[in-house]
This record gives structure tokens, C-alpha cells and sequence, in this order.
């Protein structure tokens, strides 16, 4: 746009805060925020100095991106990091990797019957000794010298759970009830139900239309995975057996 609109656009541009220039910059592309802040010396100032910029280059440079930038607090109530913790963290982590040295190592003594890691929470579900699952969700934001997790969340659920997923940003919980559950009447067909629930408290999703999502299928005869992008929501049956 720069480029195209000439040196108006540019002055227009540099009219601009500091911090309105970093947030413009910050859905840019990596080569295209280098490509910037080669322009003019306040550009240079602007991309050097701001840890989420910077964050974002270093990523870059591994080959990675962020996807999607939280916020200090994200919806589901969970304290992040800032963009400066996020990049003294990552620049830890890859040095820990270069020397081919874990930078911890932790134990969890409970029986875990799935689990998943999501944008800093690492959540697991547990054999229930009642007839239900209890899922428990941990914070891998560390301080330094911390040794144990930090058990942010523990949900008694009311169903049997055979998968879950869970995206921390939109404060989702994601549940695929157990095909024992959902058996039907003539015990031929089953309905394969996701149940939409608020990561904070486990109670369907006050922004979901359908908070129960059914599709029929033949029972026990497939293992469940289900993740979300955005606003998609996908499952993945894996059959076993005839």
C-alpha cells in the first residue's frame, strides 16, 4: 500500500502514534515488517523496540507464527503472558534446544486417560472412580524455578467423555459423549454427540446455537478426534473392525 500511494501515504503513515503503527504492523508478515522498518529510521525505532514485533520475527525465523496473538486475559479468564515474557521464554526454549537440553521435565501421578495441549494450558481427562469424567486443565505459564503445574481448572462432568478439545481464545470446551451414553433405541445406531462448553466452568456455551451437535453413526467401532479452527469444528472417526 506503501508502495502503490507513494510518499503521501507514507507521511499519513508516520502522522500516526507509535502504538497505532505497532498494532498496523503486527498483522503484517514477517518479511513485510522487515521490509518496513528498512524504510525510515522511526520504522526501525517503532519494529526494534516492541517485544510483540520482535516476537514475531524471532518466530519467523524458526519457521513459525503466531496464529492468533491473546490478550493479557483471555476470554476463558486465564492470565497470559506478556509479549516480553512470551519472547524471553522462547528465546529460553531454543536455547535449551541448540544445547539439546530440556528446559524442565514434569511428572503428573494421576490416571489419564487423554490429553491435550492448547496455547498454554495443558488439560487431561481422568478415570473417574463415579460413573462420570472429571477433566482437569493446568497452566504451563511458569515462573522461574517453579516446579509443579499450577491446577487452574477441575470439571466434574456430567457425561462420559470419549474425546475433547478445547481453544483457550473463544473459551471452549469441546466434549464428544461416549458412544456407551449414546446408544440408541434399537442398538444399531448411535448418535455422535459434541457438547459445546464454556472452558471456565464446563456449562454449555452461551454463544453457541446448538450447544449439543448429533450425528448418527455405527457404535464402537471408532476412535474420535475433534479439534477447531476459528469457527470450524471437525471430527475425525477412525474405524477399527468390520
Amino acid at each position: 500500500m506503501l508502495y502503490k500511494q507513494g510518499k503521501h501515504s507514507t507521511r499519513e503513515l508516520l502522522g500516526l502514534p507509535d502504538e497505532i503503527i505497532e498494532a498496523m504492523l503486527s498483522h503484517m508478515s514477517a518479511h513485510s515488517i522487515v521490509s518496513c522498518s528498512q524504510t525510515c529510521k522511526r520504522l526501525y525505532r517503532i519494529v526494534a523496540g516492541s517485544s510483540h514485533l520482535q516476537l514475531i520475527l524471532e518466530l519467523a525465523v524458526e519457521g513459525l507464527r503466531l496464529r492468533r496473538y491473546p490478550s493479557r486475559c483471555m476470554p476463558c479468564g486465564m492470565d497470559t503472558k506478556s509479549a516480553a515474557e512470551r519472547l524471553v521464554q522462547f528465546r529460553r526454549w531454543k536455547e535449551a534446544w541448540i544445547r539439546q537440553k530440556p528446559s524442565r521435565r514434569l511428572t503428573l501421578d494421576i490416571p489419564i486417560k487423554i490429553s491435550v495441549v492448547k496455547d498454554g494450558l495443558y488439560a487431561c481427562l481422568v478415570f473417574g472412580r463415579s460413573p462420570k469424567d472429571t477433566i482437569e486443565i493446568y497452566s504451563l505459564w511458569m515462573e522461574e524455578g517453579q516446579r509443579d503445574l499450577n491446577l487452574w481448572k477441575r470439571h466434574e462432568l456430567d457425561i462420559r467423555v470419549d474425546a475433547f478439545s478445547l481453544d483457550p481464545s473463544e473459551n471452549l470446551l469441546m466434549l464428544v459423549q461416549s458412544c456407551t451414553d449414546s446408544v440408541s433405541e434399537n442398538h444399531d445406531e448411535y448418535m455422535l454427540r459434541v457438547h459445546l462448553r464454556t472452558l471456565n466452568t464446563a456449562l454449555p456455551h452461551p454463544n453457541a446455537r446448538m450447544v449439543i451437535l448429533g450425528q448418527e453413526c455405527i457404535p464402537f467401532r471408532h476412535h474420535y478426534h475433534i479439534s477447531s479452527w476459528g469457527d470450524i469444528i471437525a471430527t475425525l472417526l477412525q474405524g477399527y473392525g468390520s
